[in-house]
């Protein structure tokens, strides 16, 4: 994931704003459901436009949450999806580069800045 902002709340030409700090101090696991009915509302800027959390979740393919980076990436996976991308290799090339190794819970910051969670 690239960081655009200098502050890393733009990953990949989403804009997660305040969400950013919200989803690091938010308590996990956590549900899509949960999430939604908590942060629904929030509206990400994206370069087609603004949408909201909440619809960005329900394009989602994950129902649960161990990390605000994992929020953070299922979001923008799925607002890619919804404008047109359709690449079930979004994540990466043939030889697995550029994927996210999910079993490895440091790798929330570096590029698309520090995505750990605030609370433990």
């Amino acid at each position: 994931m690239g960081n655009e902002g200098g502050d890393g709340t733009r990953v990949d030409g989403v804009e997660f704003g305040a969400l950013k700090e919200a989803l690091q101090e938010h308590q996990y696991p956590v549900t899509a459901s949960e999430l939604v009915e908590v942060y629904g509302g929030f509206e990400l800027e994206g370069p087609n436009g603004t949408d909201s959390v909440e619809k960005a979740l329900r394009h989602a393919d994950v129902d649960s949450f161990r990390t605000p980076g994992d929020v953070r990436d299922a979001i923008v996976h799925a607002v890619g999806n919804e404008q047109g991308d359709g690449d079930e290799e979004a994540d990466g090339d043939e030889n697995g580069n550029g994927s996210k190794d999910e079993s490895d819970p440091d790798d929330d910051d570096g590029a698309s800045g520090d995505w750990s969670p605030k609370s433990v």
